[in-house]
């Protein structure tokens, strides 16, 4: 499955919604074909963990 998404848009996304949008990222980092571009994949990831990171603080 191929995520194709806006990040700033998702950064809107309940915290659940966060959580699934990072297993998904994980899962296409892992299963990309050779030559697709990881560091537009890893970016995502760590925009998405601060985000993560950052909503579990305030709870």
């Amino acid at each position: 499955m191929d995520i194709q998404y806006d990040v700033r848009a998702l950064m809107e996304a309940p915290l659940h919604v966060l959580k699934r949008a990072m297993l998904l990222l994980e899962e296409q980092i892992e299963n990309r074909p050779p030559k697709a571009r990881l560091n537009v994949l890893e970016a995502r990831k760590k925009i998405i963990a601060r985000e993560i990171d950052r909503r579990e603080k305030k709870r």
